[in-house]
């Protein structure tokens, strides 16, 4: 597949970023069901909005951007995974993996102790990676369902 390369944004990637994002939600058929996921705002300020103890990387193969992943600070204990997506030829490449652990680590080192999230309902794929990933479903309401992940050193995950 060649080499993939995960790196914080770069303010050059701020179209293909938004571009990436939309196309995969409209290929899930979710900017059709729900419009208003196109007026989220931290798309246009990614380097403000995920800074300190938050971040926004890049999958990159070659110079294309195939692959986002952030951690947004929520308080001093929980962050809070964001804008975790894949081109669709590129998901089950491990791709998503990779951004995750880049996300995990990340937490871990900066000392959080709750990783949360929340996802569409009719992402199923998703569904399956996080829970695989050690997620455990806290909630839902009629459009997502909320994950949390204890990154406590003691914490048994199975």
């Amino acid at each position: 597949m060649g080499t993939i390369r995960i790196i914080e944004f770069q303010p050059e990637y701020e179209k293909p970023v938004k571009d990436l994002i939309h196309l995969v939600l409209r290929s899930l058929g979710i900017t059709n069901k729900y419009p208003e996921i196109n007026r989220d705002t931290d798309l246009d300020y990614i380097l403000e909005k995920y800074k300190d103890r938050g971040r926004f990387w890049l999958a990159l193969k070659g110079k294309e951007l195939i692959g986002t992943v952030a951690i947004e600070e929520k308080d001093n204990n929980i962050a809070k995974l964001k804008r975790m997506f894949v081109l669709p030829e590129f998901q089950g490449t491990g791709i998503g993996q990779k951004l995750f652990d880049t996300a995990l680590n990340f937490t871990k080192n900066n000392g959080y102790k709750t990783l949360r999230l929340n996802t569409d309902k009719i992402m199923n794929r998703a569904h399956r990676f996080y829970e695989k990933n050690g997620f455990q479903k806290i909630g839902e309401d009629d459009k997502r369902l909320f994950y949390e992940l204890d990154l406590t050193p003691n914490h048994n995950q199975e």
